[in-house]
């Protein structure tokens, strides 16, 4: 395993976005309580397990953090216990550096991040409770950002959205920030202690592939945290543990019926059937079912024989009669009405399939 031993605490460490090999540590003296700091270059070597430091700048006092230019390969950023922001050329040597120096922070700077989406700025987070915007080419710093009650420890920006970033404090918040609202946009409680560090999740936590077409609706468990379901213009409905490998627990496609439907899928959902081959509707509007509890029995007024004092019989025969044909009616009418359905679910996915091929490539 590479190993580098510094003579003096180490604080970051951050890999070039240009060179794979070429790190960048930031490290301060008496665990940056007390002291001087200094900052290496290391290079990995690439056929062996040896590490060598190409570069060293001293400093006269601790270095927090340091990050790379996202638009020049050689130039580094420094955040310095005296409060002030440095910034480094490694094609320099020693004697020429810093080639620029910034003093705004009224206390330690403890973190600097370089934006990667805009390439042209670069957050300082201080102690004295604000982050500063810097742009390589101003002499003074663009925007101080001050709503945290105590010490921020890290500001860093968002790997997608380059207005966008989060700052971490003592103050027990984490807050999300957007470089054009005057204000932060979301204050989050996250801890009961200081919060020391932050970061962006860098890719998608679960990518769940398993409908056909578009996906319409997705809704989480309310008892379950890691249970989803889904529902498609495929004409299925998805179950998803998004926390396990095989994120698929169950595929519901049209074929099924509410029985059926009521039989897989598990007790912990209501099924809220819509307008879809897969599921049924009836015209009073739609059914809940119970996953719980067996479907309920035929009305008494089907299996038990009804009283009828005499003279009511054929009144109540020729009412039977109406109530048959009524019956009959809407049951016609409930075909056609299912036959169109089908035509029209049927040209839908006609359309819907030559609109897909059209698309690929």
């Amino acid at each position: 395993m590479p190993m580098f031993k510094a003579p003096f605490n180490g604080y970051s460490v951050k890999f070039s976005p240009f060179y794979e090999s070429r790190l960048a540590v930031a490290t301060a003296q008496n665990f940056g309580i007390l002291g001087n700091g200094r900052i290496h270059v290391l290079e990995l070597s690439p056929g062996g397990p040896g590490v060598t430091e190409s570069i060293a700048f001293d400093t006269a006092d601790a270095v927090y953090d340091v990050c790379w230019s996202e638009s020049h390969d050689s130039v580094l950023i420094a955040a310095i216990g005296d409060g002030s922001v440095k910034i480094y050329d490694t094609a320099l040597p020693p004697p020429s550096n810093p080639i620029r120096s910034f003093q705004e922070h009224a206390r330690e700077v403890h973190s600097v991040d370089y934006n990667p989406t805009r390439r042209d700025s670069f957050l300082t987070a201080s102690w004295d409770d604000t982050v500063k915007l810097w742009a390589m080419d101003r002499p003074a710093s663009i925007r101080t950002f001050k709503e945290h009650a105590y010490c921020v420890y890290q500001a860093v920006w968002n790997p997608k959205h380059g207005d966008v970033f989060a700052s971490a404090s003592g103050d027990c918040t984490l807050r999300i920030w957007d470089v054009r609202e005057p204000g932060s946009t979301m204050i989050i409680p996250a801890h009961d202690l200081e919060i020391l560090s932050c970061d962006w999740n860098k890719a998608p936590l679960a990518v769940l592939n398993g409908h056909g077409y578009a996906v319409r609706k997705v809704k989480f468990s309310p008892h379950r945290r890691n249970l989803i379901a889904s529902c498609s213009y495929d004409m299925s409905v998805c179950l998803w543990d998004y926390m396990v490998e095989d994120a698929l627990t169950s595929h519901h496609p049209r074929t099924l019926g509410p029985t059926q439907l009521k039989r897989t899928i598990p007790p912990l959902f209501l099924l809220l059937p819509v307008k879809s081959p897969a599921l049924e509707v009836r015209e009073t509007g739609s059914e809940i079912y119970d996953t719980t509890r067996p479907p309920p029995p035929l009305a008494a007024a089907h299996s038990e024989e009804r009283e009828t004092r005499p003279g009511e019989r054929e009144k109540e025969a020729r009412r039977g009669e109406r109530e048959r044909k009524e019956t009959r009616r809407r049951e016609r009418k409930r075909r056609e009405t299912a036959r169109e359905r089908e035509k029209e679910s049927t040209a839908r996915d006609s359309s819907l399939r030559g609109f897909s091929a059209g698309l690929r490539f």
